[in-house]
This record gives C-alpha cells, structure tokens and sequence, in this order.
C-alpha cells in the first residue's frame, strides 16, 4: 500500500482531463444532440426564447410512490409544463418546483425561458404476507436524475439475475414514432453469445424489461441497450431482497462484515444508464469498514481488452492500492471491484473517494455500488460515475423527507478548492446558511457536508467552487428504509 503525500502522480494523471474541462462543463464529444427543440425568436427587444425537453422516468411496482423536482437557476421568467402528466406551465424562476404523484408515467418536461434540471425521487413500500416478508415485492427508495437527451445506446455496468436480485430496464421512446430496441448482455468473461433480446417500444411510451426473465442466473451480468431504430432514454431498477442469510453475489453484501446474525441489506437501486464511454470516470462517495461497502463495476464495450487504475482519495492523501493498479477489462466484457478501506497515518480511511481512469486508451464505463448498515444510514444505492469535474453542480433531492442528506464534494485537481452551498425549497428563493459557505476542499481530497437532518422539506442544491470539484448527494429515506443517492448535474457557468 503507498500512500502519495504530496499528490503529483495522480495530479498528472488527471491533468488532460482538468484542461479539456477547464471552466466549462460536460463537452462530451460524442454526447447524443438534446430530442428537445432549442429556438430563438425575437419576443422583444434583445429578447430570446427557448425551449428544451427533459425525459423522466416512469416507475412501476405496488404502491409505489414518484415525484419530480425541477430546478433552474435563474433569476429571470422561466415557466415549466411536465407533458402529459401536466399540461399548464408553472413559474419556477430561480426556485425548485416539487411536483408529486407523477407515479407510473413518464414525464416529459420542457422549460420556457432558460435551462431546467430535473429528477425523480422512487419509493417502494415494503409488502408482506403472514408468515414474513413478500419476496416478490421487496422495498425501497431510489433516486435518477432525468435525461436532458435521447440517444441509441445506453450502458449498466452492474446487474445481475442471481437469485436475491430482481433486475429491470425501463426504456422510454419520448419521440411520435415507434423504436426497436435491443438488450444484450456481458459477463466477466465477455459478452454472452447469442443472449441478445430485441424490444418493440411504442411511439410516447415506455416497456420494462425484467433481466430475470431474459438470461440464467449470473452473478455479474452487465447490459447494453442499443437502438435499431429511432432514440430511447433507459433507466434501471434493481431490488435487493431482504432475508436472514447473506445473498451469494458480491455486490448484495457487506463481504462478511456483518454479524453471523444480523440480516443481509436490502433495498432498490436505480439510476439513469450512461450513453457513452470515458476515460475518467469520479465517485465523491465510498467507503469500506464496518457497517459499509463499496464495489466498482467496469464495463468494456469495445472489441479490445482495456485497463484501468483506481484512485482513493481520502481527506488528506491519495491512496494507490497495488491491486488497483491495470485492472483488465476483457474486450465486450466486465469486471467488478470490491474497494477496501486504506491505509494511512493515522488508520485504515474509511471513507473515501474514488477515480478510475483508463490506462491502456480504451475507455469504459463504470458504476459504484454501496451498501450500508450504520446507526444513521441503511440499505442501497448505486450511481453512474460522472465524467468531468466542474465549478457549478446542481443536486436534486434523494428523498422526500430525509432523516440524513448530505452533499459529497471531491476535489481531483491541484488546489484547493472553495465551496458555497445554496439551498431551494419548494416555491421559495435560494438560502444561503453561514454553515454551507466558504468551506475548503483541499486538493485531491473529499468532504461530507450534512444539508439537513431530521426528516426536513426536499431541496435543490447548488454548488459553487473556486476549482472544479464533483459532487454526489446522498440520502435516507426512513419511510422506506433505504438509502439513495443521485450524481450532480454539472451546470455551465455565467448561467445566473
């Protein structure tokens, strides 16, 4: 283990990556056009209008519960119609609008006037039978940011079909005429032959599809959705079912960090896909100890095999594992990485970041997965890696009425970095408490910052940093008895 004080090997490492991001934000060069409709007309003098759609997903299941929340920051009119759940537009400038009871359909939601950001909060409320729990219908709670694009090619890096997991791909066609879609599969070894599935989704609708049901029972199944014909959005949804032993995949447990008596954790999982590969991919949160886990899955879809090397970035070092050094990722397969806490000075660092970075020029795509069994949080979640770091993110609540919620700020470049925290609640303007300001995230390091406690009202959050950072919210449901958490939406700068 070789802790690197000083940082400058992993400063070099990400330097082209800084530079290429400078101060602007998510310039991917292969990012999939927005399906919405950008215009200008002339309304006034110097006046402009414009108007763009964000695809949000439906959610399905008994009981359950979804509501979306719409963001912009701007200060100026900006009106927002969610179609078709919500034809008349409403005001949202410079506040958070909170929409509930959207449920089973999908939302389109389109923003007059500026830029919105938008996201949708899931809950599943555990069922049972007598006698004990109803393994059909596991519970809880999950968090997605919605999909300012539509594109032909959707990635999910984590899965499974193993028993204790119930696998599903929401796949939304937000456009007047009908897709063809089609699933298929990778495992460790490289992608299942002949395990390809083709999915007809109607015109302004969406189809789920449960992996259980598609392919055998494999420990680590990853999923790529590709586009025949036309342009989808994909979400997915795992549920991890509760019992008294531990579920056999390694990404269901705590490794054999729990009591011999104490019940493996359960939960949901769900995140939108990725739609493209990247070279750099960063996690502000994960850890390793007691009562908590961290597993990295790695996906390769191209025809090479490709390498990677995984970062920890802990509050005052940088962390280079020796078996995280060129990790192999076969050519159309996956891999998973069970992360362990590091040493340092001072102990094992429990909780810490993570950036993989692909070394061989092929790049990949990859998803964090965590499991939590504390006195404070419970349960699952798992996210999508975001690609560059930036000065301004917007996170979206990761539940309704959190007793825990906290924001995860990494700093992977050179400087320190300052931080500004602004808080919007439903209908009302930005707060800005003493407590969230001009707080230092030094460079190539992380930090936890609590928002609220104690089951407080849902809320935007706006970050604001002197360097780029990237930024993750993390949530606990209590209603649910599950965790989830949502990746930052970065935001391009001058947009206040």
């Amino acid at each position: 283990m070789r802790i690197v004080h000083l940082k400058e090997a992993f400063f070099v490492s990400l330097t082209l990556a800084l530079a290429a991001s400078g101060l602007a934000v998510d310039m991917r060069s292969r990012r999939p056009a927005s399906a919405g409709v950008e215009a200008a007309t002339s309304t006034g003098p110097g006046a402009r209008f414009l108007e763009r759609s964000v695809f949000c997903p439906g959610a399905r299941g008994r009981r359950v519960s979804r509501t979306l929340s719409v963001h912009t920051s701007h200060s100026q009119e900006v009106r927002v119609a969610a179609r078709p759940w919500n034809e008349s537009p409403a005001p949202v400038d410079g506040k958070m609008l909170w929409l509930p009871g959207a449920d089973r359909q999908a939302v389109n939601v389109v923003g007059s006037g500026a830029r919105v950001t938008a996201a949708s909060v899931v809950g599943w409320p555990q069922s049972s039978r007598a006698g004990g729990r109803d393994a059909a219908a596991p519970g809880g709670a999950g968090a997605s940011g919605c999909s300012p694009v539509a594109s032909d090619r959707w990635y999910f890096p984590l899965g499974a079909s193993s028993a204790g997991w119930d696998e599903r791909i929401m796949i939304l066609n937000p456009f007047p005429d009908e897709a063809v879609a089609r699933v298929t599969f990778a495992a460790e070894r490289g992608p299942k032959a002949g395990d390809t599935h083709e999915v007809a989704v109607p015109a302004r609708k969406s189809v789920q599809v449960e992996i259980n049901r598609m392919t055998l029972p494999v420990l680590s199944l990853a999923a790529t959705v590709t586009v025949r014909r036309g342009r989808v959005v994909a979400w997915k949804t795992v549920f991890l079912s509760h019992g008294p032993k531990r579920s056999p995949h390694r990404l269901a447990n705590l490794k054999g960090r729990l009591r011999a008596d104490e019940p493996a954790t359960g939960g949901a999982l769900f995140s939108l896909g990725a739609t493209d590969t990247s070279a750099q991919w960063y996690f502000p949160d994960a850890g390793a100890g007691p009562g908590r886990s961290t597993t990295l899955a790695l996906m390769n879809p191209a025809g090479e095999p490709a390498t990677a090397t995984v970062s920890l970035l802990g509050r005052r070092a940088i962390a280079q594992p020796p078996g995280l050094v060129d990790v192999t990722v076969p050519a159309g397969g996956s891999t998973f990485i069970p992360l362990k806490a590091p040493e340092a000075r001072r102990g094992r660092v429990r909780s810490f970041s993570a950036v993989v970075a692909s070394t061989g020029g092929v790049e990949l795509v990859a998803e964090r997965s965590m499991s939590y069994s504390t006195d404070e949080l419970r349960g699952v979640a798992s996210e999508i890696g975001a690609t560059v770091p930036s000065r301004r993110w917007s996170l979206a609540p990761a539940a309704t009425r959190p007793d825990a919620d906290d924001v995860i700020v990494l700093n992977p470049g050179p400087q320190d970095a300052v931080v500004d925290l602004e808080v919007f609640r439903p209908s009302r303007r930005g707060l800005t408490p003493s407590r969230l300001q001009g707080l230092v995230v030094e460079a190539g390091s992380r930090r936890t910052i609590a928002v609220a406690r104690g089951g407080r009202a849902p809320s935007v959050v706006v970050v604001r940093s002197s360097a780029p950072v990237v930024a993750e919210r993390r949530a606990y449901s209590p209603g649910y008895r599950d965790v989830a958490s949502v990746m930052g939406e970065p935001l391009p700068l001058g947009t206040d």
